[in-house]
């Protein structure tokens, strides 16, 4: 059966829907920057531009490491200004919009995929961590790669071999280890994977 070209093409507006929405007019949407985001910059991130590389940010009531690690590398290319500060938000908010529509695709199919992939794109909560300089955007691109690993979304009969199978868990593993260190929300993927194991089991 010949795939359609119409859902290469709307997949594509929707991400270019997606990075338009998140990048467009950041130094006036939202208004000036947030606290939070301000001490993002000067107190954690800044540590980070002074050669300080914690693996726990002990301040501001505890912050994992892994945006402030990427969001120092976007400060020190670019400077302190609007693009630069809420840059890596645009681009983890855009990238999960892309895996969303992956991982719907594999599960539902590709119309479903699309609708929940133009949802997200649109959707306020997405739309406004992605315009903010805040790790909360980190963790659902890592978390939706995760899922799409789990190899209960693979078609049955589909062939895989014993090591493909151990490269596709050490994924797995991979992107949990890294996920926790987004957000605390990134402590209930491991009792996802039980769970889905007791499933299994």
């Amino acid at each position: 059966m010949t795939k359609s070209p119409i859902y290469r093409w709307s997949i594509i507006a929707v991400l270019l829907l997606a990075w338009g929405l998140r990048l467009c007019c950041l130094d006036t949407i939202p208004p000036g920057w947030r606290d939070d985001e301000l001490i993002n910059i000067s107190a954690l991130s800044g540590k980070l531009l002074e050669g300080r590389f914690p693996l726990y940010f002990t301040g501001a009531s505890g912050h994992e490491p892994l945006y402030h690690w990427l969001h120092a590398g976007a400060l020190a290319v670019w400077g302190v200004n609007p693009l630069s500060g809420h840059l890596l938000s645009v681009v983890l908010g855009t990238l999960a919009v892309a895996l969303t529509y992956a991982l719907a695709r594999r599960l539902f199919g590709r119309a479903v995929a699309l609708g929940a992939s133009l949802a997200l794109a649109t959707s306020f909560w997405s739309l406004m961590y992605s315009r903010i300089a805040l790790r909360h955007i980190s963790l659902p691109p890592l978390a939706l790669a995760m899922f799409y690993q789990l190899p209960i979304y693979q078609s049955n009969g589909s062939g895989k071999r014993v090591i493909g199978k151990l490269i596709n868990w050490v994924l797995i593993g991979l992107l949990l280890g890294v996920s926790l260190y987004t957000y605390p929300a990134a402590r209930l993927l491991p009792v996802l994977l039980i769970v889905f194991g007791g499933y299994l089991a």
